[in-house]
């Protein structure tokens, strides 16, 4: 049985217009808006996520290890 994950964006006036690129193990696995989220079920193991904006701007990647 696989794990889940599930991304959130917190709804804000400044950037709303703006959509986020959410990317799973550097291959991209939705697209957010201003408020919303995603839920992914994903293998155990070791995974690493990030985010990009329109321009190509990158979150700090987030390691995570899921059992």
């Amino acid at each position: 049985m696989g794990s889940f994950v599930r991304i959130s964006r917190k709804r804000r006036y400044l950037g709303k217009i703006i959509p986020f690129r959410v990317f799973l193990d550097n291959r991209e696995i939705a697209i957010l808006w201003n408020g919303q989220q995603t839920s992914h079920s994903i293998s155990p193991g070791h995974h690493t996520i990030y985010i990009k904006d329109l321009w190509g701007v990158q979150s700090n990647p987030v390691d995570v290890e899921l059992r």
